[in-house]
């Protein structure tokens, strides 16, 4: 029974109709998917605008301050969902460096790490 439906299944994908009615349903997903985020993405884009504010009065008329380091972080997020900031990782090639070499330089990062008084 189950390679009968596997059978009748492999058929039905290969009519033209029924492969393109799938690929329409398929479209059709997608669409909405990307509806679905971009409305997310508006919801959260306003909320980082409303808590890069000073203030926020509510609907009962309570007023808020936002702290700087709220409004700071979520102005950054703003910028960089804008793309305002693209954020880089420098790498060094140390493929010519032995174990014993990486060792001595990780010890002495963590002691000069540790003489800046940072634990």
């Amino acid at each position: 029974m189950p390679n009968s439906i596997w059978n009748a299944a492999s058929r039905l994908a290969a009519d033209a109709k029924v492969r393109g009615r799938l690929e329409q349903l398929a479209e059709q997903k997608e669409a909405e998917r990307r509806m679905q985020a971009a409305c997310l993405t508006q919801f959260v884009v306003e909320g980082w605008k409303q808590l890069a504010q000073r203030k926020i009065v509510h609907q009962d008329g309570t007023v808020e301050e936002i702290p700087p380091a709220v409004r700071t972080r979520n102005l950054e997020l703003i910028a960089k969902l804008l793309g305002m900031f693209v954020e880089r990782i420098e790498t060094a090639d140390v493929s010519d460096r032995s174990a014993d070499e990486i060792e001595e330089a990780i010890r002495a990062r963590l002691a000069q790490h540790s003489n800046k008084g940072c634990a």
